[in-house]
């Protein structure tokens, strides 16, 4: 699918923006403890290299632990399977890179990592300081990234000199954006389950509702999309961009009006498998390509009202109550502070500036929208009630791009979707071919 929010980099450059989460991915490791010798026992057969039950048993707790997934009896159970197909993935793509001798050199990797700390806001060499600092050898993560820029390196020689991005055609998006002007267009997410076997619906749909309740509980939608999806956004955390409801499935356009923003959606049943969407944002649409806006910061106060751990229902809901009527009148961050020295509640106060896409993903849902001095909802949390207010909002706007810029833009965006085609074609092309034996349920 085609969108049109990231900035104009070229289209390797957005092919290689995948590699930005796979950092997280990576330092999730960080907190697994030391092992003894463990089973080799062997998960799945790649052609002829073996994917060892520790090594699934290591990344299925690396997924749980970054994504933030409930840990729980027969969570490692339900994602099996999900992750022993990534891992399959990963492998097939390292052996047709072989096969065809690609190989990224070291200096690619270390430019990739430098990237990825300024990403992440790290200074230059904290990745593999904080790897040091844990005894984990930093070929760790550079195999990680290694993986992701093989594969799209890859791509770009076998398939890019085939795709020749004409002067009509950027005309014609053009001209149709410019159509669009003044309509309301979606800042969406996805996560894509595909439905290959009709006998396997069932198992489908029940995954797809589990991680819809995990991720309404909190769990990272991005690690989630990350680790699951099956669409080719999944690398960047299943981010589609700005898109216009023509743009979708008609399935996906008509849940769209009702999101609100912040929300993820219910599972999507479409033709060919099963979507959940995340709901980013709103607006109307320019008429033309822009730059990515600046992130939007906030700067948050919170009022706690102490609640025991082990309280009634009850108990909480009067709280809740107690928190609503003594926010009614409060319409500052200076009286919500007030407010917290008057109840004696030292964890009330200001929390600061922050990134609103650093804040977990419930609390992003309760204050995206929440007009600057306006008390939020109480909501439990675990030391007791909490309301939340937004003093200041900065960020968001998106400069306009020049006439040379955008035809660029639009150029990118149209070779990098269809790379992403070629790319998901080849790996299933591959994945017919290759004698693979799974030996984890599916």
């Amino acid at each position: 699918m085609w969108h049109q929010d990231p900035s104009p980099r070229s289209w390797r450059s957005r092919w290689l923006s995948a590699v930005g989460l796979n950092i997280l991915i990576a330092i999730s490791f960080l907190v697994l403890p030391a092992r003894a010798q463990e089973s080799a026992a062997i998960a799945a057969t790649v052609n002829d290299e073996v994917i060892s039950s520790l090594d699934l048993d290591s990344r299925i707790t690396m997924v749980v632990l970054f994504s933030n997934l409930p840990e729980e009896p027969g969570v490692a159970e339900r994602i099996a399977p999900q992750i022993i197909q990534t891992m399959v993935d990963e492998r097939i793509k390292m052996q047709e890179a072989k096969r065809v001798e690609i190989e990224v050199r070291d200096a690619a990797v270390t430019r990739a990592i430098s990237r990825i700390e300024r990403q992440n806001g790290m200074r230059k060499g904290e990745a593999i300081e904080i790897l040091q600092r844990r005894n984990i050898d930093k070929s760790f993560l550079e195999n990680q990234i290694r993986v992701d820029l093989t594969w799209a390196q890859l791509i770009r020689e076998l398939y890019g000199r085939y795709y020749r991005i004409s002067d009509a055609e950027i005309d014609g998006v053009l001209a149709e954006m410019a159509r669009y002007a003044g309509k309301k267009e979606y800042h969406i997410a996805e996560i894509f389950l595909p439905i290959d076997d009709p006998a396997r619906e069932s198992t489908v749909s029940g995954n797809a509702d589990r991680l819809v309740e995990q991720m309404r509980a909190g769990a990272s939608f991005s690690a989630v999309a990350q680790n699951f999806s099956q669409s080719g956004t999944a690398g960047i955390g299943g981010d589609l961009g700005w898109v216009r409801p023509d743009q979708l499935p008609a399935e996906l356009a008509a849940a769209l009006p009702s999101l609100a923003s912040g929300r993820i959606s219910a599972p999507i049943r479409a033709a060919d498998g099963i979507y959940i969407l995340l709901m980013r944002g709103k607006r109307l649409a320019k008429g033309a390509p822009s730059r990515d806006a600046t992130p939007i910061v906030i700067e948050l106060q919170q009022l706690l009202v102490p609640v025991d751990a082990s309280a009634s229902a009850t108990e909480v809901e009067r709280r809740m109550q107690d928190a609503r009527n003594m926010t009614t009148r409060v319409n500052s961050c200076a009286g919500l502070d007030e407010l917290g020295k008057k109840i004696d509640s030292p964890l009330s106060g200001n929390l600061g500036k922050i990134a609103l896409s650093k804040l977990p993903g419930e609390t992003q849902n309760r204050i995206q929208e929440l007009p600057i001095g306006k008390p939020s909802e109480p909501f439990r949390s675990g030391d007791g009630v909490v309301v939340l207010m937004v003093c200041s909002r900065s960020g968001g706007d998106a400069p306009a791009l020049s006439t040379e810029e955008q035809r660029e833009f639009i150029r990118s965006n149209l070779m990098n979707e269809r790379l992403s085609v070629a790319a998901r074609q080849h790996l299933r092309n591959l994945k017919r071919a290759a004698f693979i034996d799974i030996r984890v349920g599916l």
